[in-house]
Formats: C-alpha cells, sequence, structure tokens
C-alpha cells in the first residue's frame, strides 16, 4: 500500500480545502527520528502540528505511527483541530510562507 506523505507542511489554502465539517484536518508527515526524540509530550504534538499546518496551533491531536522512510524519517498520520476562525494566525503563517518562499 502506497502512503502519500506531505513534503512540507500544508499552506493555508490547502488547510481550508481539507477540512472537514468539524474544522479538522488529517495528513501524513515524516518527521526525523531526532526531532522528538528528547521532546516531552506537548513538545511532540507541536512538531505533529508544525509538520501539518506550519504553525502549533492545532488541538485534539490524534496520531498513529504508520511507517518509516529511510534513513530515519518516522511516519505519523496526524489528525487535528484547526479552527481557522479562532486559532489560525494568518500573519505569522503569511510571514512563514513568505520566509520559505525567498529561501
Amino acid at each position: 500500500m502506497k502512503i502519500s506523505v506531505l513534503d512540507q507542511p500544508l499552506s493555508r489554502e490547502q488547510v481550508s480545502q481539507q477540512l472537514d465539517r468539524s474544522g479538522f484536518v488529517t495528513g501524513i508527515v515524516g518527521i526525523p527520528l531526532y526531532q522528538v526524540i528528547h521532546k516531552d509530550f506537548e513538545a511532540f504534538l507541536d512538531v505533529l502540528s508544525e509538520a501539518l499546518t506550519r504553525t502549533d496551533v492545532l488541538r485534539d491531536v490524534h496520531y498513529q505511527l504508520v511507517g518509516c522512510q529511510p534513513p530515519d524519517a518516522l511516519l505519523f498520520r496526524v489528525t487535528g483541530d484547526l479552527n481557522i476562525s479562532l486559532c489560525w494566525d494568518v500573519e505569522a503563517v503569511n510571514d512563514s510562507e513568505q520566509a520559505r518562499d525567498e529561501s
């Protein structure tokens, strides 16, 4: 079975398109082991949120380990609540996207 892994976090537009009726977004992200090995639980959830949405505002995060990607990435299916009207910091996301595009 082929797993579709995000190669970068979802853009604001992609998130808007993928939100379900409850305001949840889901995706499969690859996280290098070194990014999570010494994190506490809340920091781990922030890593997952940032890998999926470029922000740490994802709430009610659920995750499932679905595989690995050599040499050292763990693949997680991540689902979380992203209530855009309350949580999405548009200015911070736009700044982040602009900085990424400039690099």
